[in-house]
């Protein structure tokens, strides 16, 4: 899991989040920057589809989760993601299913 314990994170989804706006999500990276947090992309691609993304000027790192649910692989403080499901729930072979924290929530409640 990519976890930063010194700083905050804030993680953007690349596909329909950044890459609609790239231009005024690279200026929110560099406000969250200028403060001290670490700055991703996180996507539920696979590592090896990324050749339509650009060259990052504000963002630390790129993390890609194949998949699997965003917070099983990125301790975030902070979400911004057109699919909040992609964040919470697996996605394999076109079905969404809850990770482990969702599942235990569910149980409880």
């Amino acid at each position: 899991m990519y976890n930063i314990k010194s700083h905050s994170t804030l993680a953007i989804d690349y596909d329909d989040t950044y890459s609609l706006h790239p231009e005024v999500f690279e200026q929110v990276a560099k406000l969250f920057k200028d403060i001290g947090w670490h700055v991703l992309i996180v996507t539920a691609r696979a590592d090896k589809d990324n050749s339509d993304m650009p060259k990052f000027k504000n963002i630390d790192s790129v993390i890609y989760c194949n998949g699997t649910a965003k917070m099983d692989v990125v301790n975030a403080d902070i979400w911004i993601d057109d699919c909040p499901l992609a964040i919470t729930h697996h996605f394999n072979s076109g079905f969404a299913t809850p990770n482990k924290y969702v599942k235990t929530w569910l149980k409880e409640n």
